[in-house]
């Protein structure tokens, strides 16, 4: 509940010092970061195609039309 409230003062004080182009610039240093993390801590395996069978074609077409 901490971030709704010191979020508004940190995005206040950088617009009123450098820019508003930086809070869209301050993010990406962080995320350069937990993308090379996931990337080494996610393992990915070969698909198991034998699930294919189980898949509810009707809820994905449903999702992809609402």
């Amino acid at each position: 509940m901490l971030a709704p409230t010191v979020g508004l003062y940190i995005r206040g004080r950088i617009t009123e010092t450098l820019s508003w182009h930086w809070l869209f610039l301050i993010n990406l240093g962080p995320g350069a970061v937990m993308s090379l993390l996931v990337a080494w801590h996610i393992l990915i395996d070969n698909p198991d195609w034998a699930n294919i069978r189980r898949l509810d074609v009707l809820a994905l077409v449903l999702i992809a039309i609402f």
